[in-house]
């Protein structure tokens, strides 16, 4: 045999070995070793990446007594609902799906994900530890005592809390309900859509959320940067900082004094007004109903001020710099030229003092509804 016979020869072979490594199904794990097969065998994971997904599903119970007054989340990628019940035990139902390059392996990877619960003074703590090779998701459901406080670390993924005593936490990437809770609610929030229908009393830092917020008890303390934020059925007080929100607060007939609102750019829209209010707008289109008289001072820079007074009777003190009066309820009318108007005056025989003042803005003053 030539050289050149002997060259075809070996080169077949060669072919041929790294088509059947191609093409042969993967080694038993741990088997590999450091050869040819297995540098082959990467390189077609490589290639075909983790393909296979898997759902593995366990629960577990705690029993916990009296010394146990908070479940304490630190969790990631996961789909986090809390439900309180009359119960004495905490139970967690977890799900989890994981990727990998077949069944087998995707299995193993989700099988991996611990759930790691341990207890610290009067917290009981859960924990989400996630394997490093390929990608898991999770769905982590917690049956608690009703009694129990929720306090989150910051998490991403759906967030549903309900009938439980307290909840303080962080959250971002996924919408955020929590429903009946009994006592305070203290949260962080960027960039989610948040829902709160129930408390005692609320603390929000929001950034780019849209929150829908109402049957807030106590006081209501709301800090939004971005976004849409109304508010129903508060009882307060309610103090409101806001830049670059649209704000609507509707359906506060029960609203205890006094209502703060500071606003920079956007819109406030307040509906029913019935209580001592003060209201800044800075570049802030302003749009206040009265349904009671009450003492309400609005300042307004760089916008208008549109205000509907009560039907009963209210004494109006208005001034506009830079900006005109008009009032279309009863017989006050403006004085002064286009640096500044004024006007003062009863309305149906006075009351509660209704304080306007606009620069570089106008001031209207609608009939009351119905009139």
């Amino acid at each position: 045999m030539g050289k050149r016979e002997l060259l075809l020869v070996i080169g077949f072979v060669v072919a041929g070995a790294v088509l059947y490594h191609a093409t042969a199904p993967p080694p038993p794990p741990g088997s590999e070793g450091f050869s040819v097969s297995r540098i082959i065998q990467q390189a077609r994971r490589a290639v075909q990446g983790n393909r296979a997904q898997v759902d593995v599903e366990s629960t577990r119970t705690e029993a916990i007594d009296a010394s146990i007054e908070e479940l304490h989340l630190t969790v990631r990628s996961v789909e986090l609902t809390v439900i309180g019940e009359a119960r004495t035990d905490v139970q967690f139902g977890m799900k989890v799906n994981s990727t990998g390059y077949d069944p087998k392996e995707a299995r193993q990877y989700a099988e991996a994900t611990e759930l790691k619960i341990d207890r610290a003074g009067p917290s009981l703590a859960a924990e989400i530890k996630y394997p490093r090779q390929a990608r898991q998701r999770a769905w982590l459901t917690v049956r608690v005592p009703s009694r129990l406080r929720v306090r989150l670390e910051p998490s991403s993924g759906r967030l549903t809390i309900a009938n439980v005593a307290a909840v303080e936490g962080t959250a971002a990437g996924g919408p955020a309900t929590l429903t009946n809770i009994a006592g305070p609610v203290t949260l962080n929030l960027r960039g989610v859509p948040l829902a709160v229908d129930g408390a005692a009393s609320l603390r929000l830092t929001g950034r780019g959320v849209e929150t829908k917020l109402q049957r807030v008890t106590g006081m209501a303390i709301v800090q939004s940067n971005g976004g849409d934020l109304t508010l129903s059925a508060i009882t307060g007080p309610l103090e409101i900082e806001s830049r670059n929100t649209d704000v609507r607060v509707e359906q506060i007939r029960h609203l205890k004094a006094p209502l703060r609102v500071n606003a920079t750019n956007g819109s406030v829209r307040i509906a029913g007004l019935r209580t001592e209010a003060r209201i800044d707008g800075n570049d802030t289109d302003l749009d206040i109903v009265l349904d009671a008289p009450a003492p309400v001072t609005i300042y307004s820079t760089s916008q208008d001020i549109t205000v509907t007074p009560p039907a009963a009777g209210y004494t109006v003190d208005a001034v506009a710099t830079d900006g005109r009066i008009t009032i279309d309820d009863g017989s006050i009318h403006a004085s002064g030229d286009t640096n500044e108007q004024r006007a003062s005056g009863s309305v149906r025989g006075g009351g509660a003092t209704l304080t306007l003042r606009a620069t570089r803005g106008d001031i209207l003053v609608r009939p009351p509804a119905g009139k």
